[in-house]
């Protein structure tokens, strides 16, 4: 069986080891960087631009770390797990370049985002709607608040529902290790920026024929703040069809966007 040597030659703690060593320190490159740049270096400059006046307490921030630490060791368990189900050959996961075209490779990226933006939309929705669920999501709707430092913070149960998509996409989507790197990471990033606290899209953003259909900081923030409604991760598409968008959502991001954007703001100092 061909593949990476980090797939084929470390042994299943070594290979933990390894997973959980760079989803930390992934989580902390990602959802620190944006806590150090809106909450330390630049508060004051851009201040405007949070969505929720206030700040959180340090006990918030210790709490929403603690959680995401106990998600990241669930997170690498997930990654040895599908590891052993593609040595035994239960997988469609694929190393060789050329089995499928860079085509296929990129196209695998995108199917796999809209599948799992669905998969998050309806286990979002049931966490919601289902009394044992709502408690266990209960632990990331402590924070009413957002930060960057919650994108993981969440309960055990919650998190292996979240993680739970990969394993079963695997079992009959051919996808590269790359791929699901990409993708991984790429879900982290929308986390970040869905929890960051902060709106920095233009007011126009979701008045454009294709970037409306994608999620802004401000519609996961009114989540957070107002319970249920707003649930999806990448797009806005589940929610528009299903009826599930806050009723205030465009109202209240061209409010949060109405003054002048980040993006605006560092381009003139250049």
């Amino acid at each position: 069986m061909d593949g990476p040597n980090f797939i084929t030659n470390l042994s299943p703690v070594s290979f933990w080891t390894f997973s959980t060593v760079f989803l930390i320190l992934r989580y902390f490159l990602l959802a620190g960087l944006a806590f150090f740049l809106f909450y330390k270096l630049f508060k004051t400059r851009y201040i405007s631009k949070k969505i929720q006046k206030h700040f959180p307490k340090s006990k918030q921030l210790s709490t929403e770390i603690k959680h995401s630490m106990i998600t990241v060791l669930i997170f690498s368990g997930f990654a040895l797990l599908i590891r052993f189900m593609r040595l035994q050959e239960w997988t469609a996961i694929y190393t060789d370049f050329e089995l499928h075209s860079m085509g296929y490779f990129l196209a695998s990226i995108g199917i796999l985002i809209v599948l799992h933006d669905t998969y998050f939309y309806w286990i979002h929705c049931a966490m919601h709607r289902i009394p044992f669920l709502m408690k266990i999501h209960g632990t990331h709707h402590q924070s009413t608040n957002p930060t960057p430092f919650t994108s993981l913070s969440f309960h055990p149960v919650e998190s292996i529902l979240e993680i739970a998509f990969f394993p079963l996409v695997v079992l009959f989507l051919p996808v590269h290790p790359i791929a699901l790197a990409i993708v991984g990471t790429l879900s982290l990033l929308f986390n970040v920026l869905g929890h960051s606290g902060y709106e920095l899209l233009r007011p126009a953003f979701i008045n454009r024929p294709v970037l409306r259909w994608l999620n802004t900081s401000t519609h996961h923030n009114m989540h957070h703040k107002k319970g249920n409604g707003n649930y999806g991760l990448y797009f806005n598409f589940w929610d528009t069809i299903m009826g599930t968008n806050f009723k205030t959502y465009k109202k209240e991001f061209d409010k949060n966007a109405s003054k002048n954007s980040v993006l605006n703001s560092i381009n003139n100092q250049f």
